[in-house]
């Protein structure tokens, strides 16, 4: 669906979409298409069609895996999609495809934030940001529970729990920096633009 993306794991009892929301529109990122003030779902073959806030809820409370567009200023949208593995894991797709380098690092700088703020309360949480789409091949829905990366490119952005981190000793040996947040690093690109909040 995409090569340039990010991916959040969470659990979904833990997920408040409304709050989601809220948050991203503080930082220019809305559910309304600024322009016209519609709110759009996607279908399988890529086409727009109108939704309502509430027909999005309702999705993710029957965990109907959904895929919307978020807009941000300029007319410039993001591929969103809710996906569900298991009986309690929630995965947020933000995909980058379209996006300018700015606007790329603008959604990674949110998405990672939105991570920071999870993990000073949330259990089970992983967070991969690849706004180049070197790891698209990996498996990131078996590697967010257990696995070694082997890829020899990393992506931009790894939020994993503390006791995984010789589970990505490529990406810390590569030029990576991490930062402990809570029961979790983060690990990023030290040449990146992305800014992480940091926690003692």
């Amino acid at each position: 669906m995409m090569h340039r993306f990010a991916y959040l794991y969470g659990l979904i009892g833990r997920f408040d979409l409304r709050a989601l929301l809220h948050d991203l529109s503080f930082k220019g990122i809305t559910l309304s298409n600024p322009v016209n003030g519609r709110v759009t779902a996607l279908t399988p073959d890529g086409d727009q069609a109108e939704i309502t806030l509430d027909m999005l809820i309702a999705a993710v409370s029957s965990r109907d895996p959904i895929t919307f567009q978020l807009w941000m200023p300029g007319h410039a949208d993001i591929c969103c999609r809710f996906r569900y593995l298991g009986d309690n894991r929630l995965v947020e797709e933000y995909s980058f495809v379209g996006l300018h380098q700015d606007e790329r690092t603008h959604i990674l700088n949110v998405l990672a934030e939105r991570f920071s703020a999870k993990a000073e309360q949330e259990e089970q949480l992983f967070f991969v940001g690849d706004p180049e789409g070197y790891s698209i091949d990996v498996n990131w829905d078996e590697l967010a529970l257990a696995g070694k990366y082997e890829p020899k490119l990393c992506p931009e952005l790894l939020g994993v729990p503390v006791q995984r981190l010789i589970d990505f000793d490529r990406c810390r040996a590569n030029s990576y920096e991490y930062t402990r947040i809570g029961k979790y690093l983060m690990l990023r690109n030290n040449l990146s633009q992305v800014e992480i909040s940091q926690t003692d």
